[in-house]
C-alpha cells in the first residue's frame, strides 16, 4: 500500500513538473519572437536614423537649414525622410521612363507672437523644389568610396543600439540597374538572416541592404532576466523534488527498519522470558526445590536469562539517551592499556565459550588521554563483541593501542578474522538499526545499535572510527581520539 502511494506521488509531481516545464518552454519561446522581433526593430531604427542622418547632412549642404535643434528643421527632416521613405514607390524601373522625378514640398514655420500687436500666430507657407536623380547610377568604385565611411557609421549606430554582431550591407542603384558592391560577400550570401534595406541619400539615392550575422548575443542579453528566473525556478522545484523523493525513501526505509527492529527486539525478549518461564513452571512441577542442586541450576539459567534482558534494555535506553543528547562525558585521564585489559578480563566466559584469542599489544610507552571510561570501556567491549559474533571460524582478535606524540592522538584498532563487512555497506554500519543484509534470517541476532552507539561515542570524544573489511578477510576498526 505505501509503495503505491509513493508511487501515485511520484506520478503526480513528474506530471506537474512536466507541466511546470512546458510552461516555461513556452514562456521562453515567446520571450524569444518577442525579442528578435524587438532586434529586427532596433535595425530598422539605425538604418532610420542613418537615412535621416544623411537627409540632414545633404540639407545642410544645400543651405536649407542651419541647425537641427528647431521645431521647424525637424520638421523639415521629417518631411523629406517620409518623402525618401516613400521612393521606392516613385522611382520608375524602366529605363524608358524619366530618370528624374520633381517633388514640390512646403514646410509650415509657426512665428511667435509679436508684444502688444494683439494680432494671432500668424502662419508662413514657403514652397521648395527637390529633384531626385532616380537615374543616376553610381559605379562599384564610387560604392567602395562609401564603404568605409558607411561602414563606421553603421557599427557605431548598432552598438549605440546594443548590438554588437558583425555585419555585411550590399549598395545597389536607385534604378535596380548598374553595379552593385557587397562589403563581405561571403557573409552576405551565406547570412539567411532578414535582410533590412533603406534608401541613403536625397538627390542622388542608393539602396542600401543589410545583414546581421547573429542575434543571439543581443537575444541573449534581452532575455538574460527572464532565463536566470526561469532556470532558476525549473532548479528549485526540481531540488524540492529529488529532496522530496529522498525524504519518502528515507522515512520507508526508517519505518522498515523500525518495524525490523520491534520484530527483532520482540524475538530477542521472547526467548529469556520463555526460558525463565520454563525454569520457574518445572521448579514448580516437579519439585525442584527439594534438589538444591538442581534448583540452583535453574536458578542461575533465570538470573542469566534476567541479565541477558537488563542488557538489551540498557541498550535500548542507552541509544535513546543518546539520540536525545543526553549523554554526557565525564572526561579523566586513564590509562588505555589498563582499560582495555579490564574488558578482555570481564569478557573472559564469552571469550572461552567462543574459544577465541585475545592479543592486546601496546605500540607505544606513554598511554594515558583524557576519556569518559565507562563509556570508552563500552566501545571497546561492543567491538570484541561483534568480533566473537561475526566469525565461522575459532576467533582471533587482536588491539594494538599507542599514542601518536607527533599528533598527539590515541589510536586503537581492533582487527578479527571474521566474516568481513561488504565494502557497499562500510558507510552504512554506523547508521542505527542497521544490519548487514543477510536474508530474512539473521544468524546472529540484536538491534543494530551497538556501531551507531561506538560512533557516536568516539565522535563525543571529538575523534574519528574508520572501517577497513572484506568478505572473508576479516574487519578492523581504527579508532582515533585526541590526548
Amino acid at each position: 500500500m505505501l509503495s503505491k502511494r509513493i508511487r501515485f506521488i511520484v506520478l503526480i509531481v513528474a506530471c506537474s513538473l512536466a507541466g511546470i516545464f512546458l510552461f516555461q518552454c513556452y514562456w521562453l519561446y515567446n520571450s524569444y519572437l518577442l525579442s528578435t522581433k524587438q532586434f529586427e526593430n532596433d535595425v530598422q531604427e539605425v538604418l532610420q536614423k542613418l537615412q535621416t542622418a544623411h537627409v540632414v547632412s545633404e540639407l545642410k549642404a544645400e543651405g536649407n537649414i542651419t541647425g537641427s535643434n528647431t521645431e521647424s528643421s525637424k520638421a523639415k527632416i521629417s518631411m523629406l525622410t517620409r518623402v525618401l521613405q516613400y521612393m521606392p514607390d516613385q522611382f520608375p524601373t524602366d529605363s524608358a521612363t524619366s530618370r528624374s522625378r520633381s517633388i514640390f514640398y512646403s514646410f509650415v514655420d509657426t512665428l511667435p507672437e509679436k508684444p502688444n500687436a494683439g494680432l494671432r500666430n500668424k502662419i508662413q507657407f514657403k514652397g521648395k523644389k527637390l529633384t531626385i536623380s532616380t537615374g543616376y547610377n553610381y559605379k562599384k568604385n564610387e560604392f567602395a568610396a562609401l564603404e568605409q565611411h558607411l561602414r563606421t557609421e553603421l557599427d557605431a549606430l548598432l552598438k549605440n543600439q546594443g548590438i554588437y554582431s558583425t555585419f555585411a550591407f550590399k549598395l545597389s542603384n536607385a534604378s535596380a540597374k548598374g553595379d552593385n558592391f557587397i562589403s563581405d560577400s561571403t557573409l552576405f550570401a551565406n547570412s539567411t538572416k532578414k535582410k533590412f534595406q533603406v534608401f541613403i541619400g536625397l538627390s542622388k539615392p542608393y539602396l542600401l541592404q543589410i545583414t546581421v550575422s547573429n542575434h543571439f548575443q543581443y537575444v541573449f542579453k534581452q532575455m538574460q532576466w527572464v532565463l536566470l528566473a526561469s532556470v532558476l525556478m525549473i532548479g528549485i522545484t526540481i531540488l524540492a523534488f529529488v529532496y522530496m523523493l529522498r525524504t519518502i525513501f528515507q522515512q520507508k526505509k526508517l519505518s522498515e527498519i523500525k518495524t525490523d527492529f520491534i520484530n527483532n527486539m520482540t524475538h530477542e525478549f521472547k526467548t529469556p522470558i520463555s526460558t525463565v518461564s520454563l525454569a520457574v513452571e518445572a521448579m514448580k512441577s516437579f519439585d525442584v526445590m527439594k534438589k538444591p542442586e538442581q534448583a540452583k541450576e535453574y536458578l542461575d539459567i533465570c538470573e542469566h536469562e534476567l541479565k541477558r534482558i537488563s542488557v538489551m534494555i540498557e541498550k535500548v535506553l542507552r541509544m535513546a539517551a543518546f539520540e536525545r543528547s543526553e549523554i554526557k562525558l565525564s572526561l579523566q585521564k586513564k590509562n588505555i592499556g589498563k582499560l582495555i585489559n579490564d574488558v578482555a578480563t570481564n569478557m573472559r566466559p564469552q571469550l572461552e565459550q567462543r574459544n577465541a584469542s585475545l592479543s592486546i599489544k601496546p605500540i607505544t610507552g606513554k598511554t594515558e588521554a583524557m576519556i569518559d571510561a565507562d563509556h570508552f570501556s563500552n566501545v571497546i567491549y561492543n567491538l570484541i563483541d561483534n568480533s566473537l559474533k561475526y566469525t565461522d571460524e575459532p576467533p582471533e582478535i587482536e588491539i594494538t593501542y599507542g599514542i601518536n606524540a607527533g599528533e598527539n592522538l590515541l589510536e586503537i584498532v581492533i582487527g578479527d578474522n571474521g566474516i568481513g563487512i561488504p565494502e557497499a555497506y562500510h558507510d552504512k554500519v554506523f547508521d542505527s538499526f542497521f544490519r548487514v543484509p543477510t536474508g530474512n534470517l539473521h544468524k546472529v541476532k540484536g538491534f543494530g545499535l551497538g556501531l551507531n552507539y561506538v560512533a557516536g561515542i568516539v565522535k563525543k570524544h571529538n575523534g574519528t572510527i574508520e572501517l577497513k573489511s572484506s568478505i572473508g578477510k576479516g574487519t578492523f576498526f581504527i579508532i582515533t581520539v585526541p590526548v
